[in-house]
């Protein structure tokens, strides 16, 4: 979802402009791959972030599930 401004800016149609704006206002001076490259570039950290402590989260479960089936066979 957090991707879907950078992959609409991409896209070409008629509201393309009104997304990308150029340093005097003009929609032609603006790269667009360049500038969601960059968007892309700042959203790297907070996605692997994500997929890191999703992990932890999931082991931690994992291993309770774990100790809960050690406990009942005890």
């Amino acid at each position: 979802m957090s991707t879907l401004p950078t992959a609409a800016q991409l896209i070409l149609g008629t509201w393309q402009p009104l997304l990308v704006q150029g340093a005097n206002g003009n929609a032609a001076d603006a790269d667009p791959w360049l500038a969601a490259l960059g968007k892309l570039i700042i959203m790297l950290p907070a996605t692997s972030a994500t997929a890191f402590f999703t992990g932890n989260y999931d082991e931690l479960f994992h291993l309770s599930r774990e100790y809960a089936h050690k406990a009942a066979l005890a």
